[in-house]
């Protein structure tokens, strides 16, 4: 018989509850992963919903970083977002649940002409009449009770009377803020975008996303005339799947009602239809029916931003401009969270079979490579940087009380990117000369914007100011 000593029951007392914890611990560990396993895809779902690689692929000590101040803000602070109330009647509101009923069984959203609701949105204290209906392809365009809608008002609301209300993950939360001021900057069709807090009715579904759509509206934002907008048709994608490409579909433009009744409109859709026919068959080059210029810069944007999902053929968009008689590349459904990385090689970027054709034909090369090249020089500016910084900050703080998760993107990352994003930059001795010997000095102080002339291979300097400018030694 083994008796223990008064030291080894003391000791034994404190090892028990000691050991009790340790094991407690090792359990409920063990138990979370389990509980992790076990619901791993409703977890990640979450995730994802809440603003997880929302802005590309930041670290996960990124995401967790961010939450305890997002989850302050969400508690203890206001958000100065406007709101918008939806008002629809029983009838109109059942229909948009069988809507969504139905595409969710189907697996995917196919529109038709039936789809349209009446319904009201109120926006400080004006209501306006409105029709509207399920939007998008795919169901991250219903994900909870955050659905997209293509709405169509009577009347301007905050400017727009052809929009999308939409949750903002559908394009990549705040990216199209970011996209709208650089292809604005340079000069491109931009669409117009904003975060609203979305009641209907009376049910407060959150912060969703304002785009606005393809309408005379919007090419008067753009000082541009109003003439034709083309789009491949893409509603029968889903009976014929990958065998259904742009060069087997119908070319459509928007508004085409109108279209129809305007002889002026019809024509100009005829000259944009056969520019464009002439380019897929092959009849004229990239550069003979796109605007080279525009064009540049809509590919050097999208290649320095990584946003790869809008060069997919039934997301392109194209404006006729009837002065030059060529063709511009509209920016739309970008999807800013599916960025490609900047070390993805050129030809992998522009692979798409219709951007490829356009991307390597040799004069738009070159105004491909004359745009990257302002827009490095626009990244060594720190007044640029800041402004971009400012608009970034207001978007996230628009966002993050309600995506917890969401980190805030980094210009700074951003400039980084330049030399993998156009590597030829490097080879480039003007450009390489300027950067690394920039010593542009002001006599009187005024600021000067550096423009790269590719064609006589020279830079322009201006002052933005009507003062004299010394240029020292480049």
């Amino acid at each position: 018989m083994i008796i223990l000593s008064n030291k080894d029951k003391k000791h034994n007392r404190i090892i028990s509850p000691f050991m009790l914890g340790v094991s407690a611990v090792i359990l409920a560990q063990i138990v979370m992963v389990l509980s992790i396993f076990a619901n791993y895809d409703i977890i990640r779902t979450y995730a994802f919903q809440k603003g997880y690689l929302g802005v590309g692929k930041p670290g996960i000590l990124e995401h967790l970083r961010v939450i305890p101040e997002n989850l302050y803000q969400s508690l203890y602070s206001e958000s100065n977002l406007e709101t918008w109330v939806i008002d629809l009647n029983f009838r109109e509101y059942d229909k948009l649940r069988s809507k969504v009923a139905k595409s969710r069984d189907k697996g995917f959203i196919q529109q038709t002409d039936g789809d349209w609701v009446k319904a009201t949105i109120t926006d400080q204290g004006t209501r306006h009449r409105v029709k509207l209906r399920i939007k998008g392809d795919n169901l991250d365009h219903l994900q909870g009770n955050k659905w997209s809608f293509r709405v169509e008002s009577k009347t301007p609301i905050n400017g727009l009377k052809n929009f999308n209300i939409q949750n903002p993950i559908v394009r990549g939360f705040y990216g199209p803020i970011i996209l709208e001021k650089l292809r604005r900057k340079y000069g491109l069709i931009a669409t117009k975008t904003a975060f609203k807090k979305i009641i209907i009715n009376g049910k407060n579904i959150g912060v969703m996303q304002i785009e606005e759509h393809f309408a005379k509206e919007l090419l008067e934002r753009n000082k541009r005339k109003e003439t034709i907008i083309l789009k491949f048709d893409e509603q029968r994608r889903w009976d014929f799947g990958e065998y259904y490409d742009f060069d087997k579909v119908h070319i459509d433009t928007f508004g085409t009602s109108k279209v129809v009744e305007d002889p002026i409109k019809w024509d100009m859709y005829s000259v944009a239809l056969d520019l464009l026919d002439d380019f897929i068959n092959q009849r004229k080059s990239a550069e003979q029916v796109f605007d080279c210029t525009s064009t540049g810069y809509y590919f050097a944007i999208n290649r320095l931003m990584g946003t790869l999902h809008g060069h997919r053929w039934g997301n392109l968009r194209f404006y006729f401009d009837p002065y030059k008689e060529k063709l511009e590349f509209i920016g739309f459904d970008d999807n800013f969270q599916e960025r490609a990385s900047a070390t993805m090689p050129e030809e992998k970027f522009f692979s798409d079979k219709f951007v490829s054709s356009v991307w390597s034909d040799s004069e738009i090369q070159r105004c491909y490579e004359s745009a990257a090249i302002n827009i490095a020089l626009d990244f060594k500016r720190d007044t640029f940087i800041t402004d971009l910084n400012s608009i970034i900050t207001q978007a996230h703080n628009d966002l993050k009380r309600e995506f917890y998760l969401l980190p805030i993107f980094s210009i700074t990352e951003l400039s980084a990117d330049l030399s993998d994003a156009f590597p030829f930059l490097g080879q480039n001795k003007l450009f390489a000369n300027i950067i690394e010997k920039q010593k542009i000095e002001y006599k009187t102080g005024p600021p000067a914007l550096l423009f790269y002339d590719p064609v006589k291979n020279l830079v322009r300097v201006r002052s933005i100011i009507d003062k004299p400018l010394r240029i020292g030694q480049l």
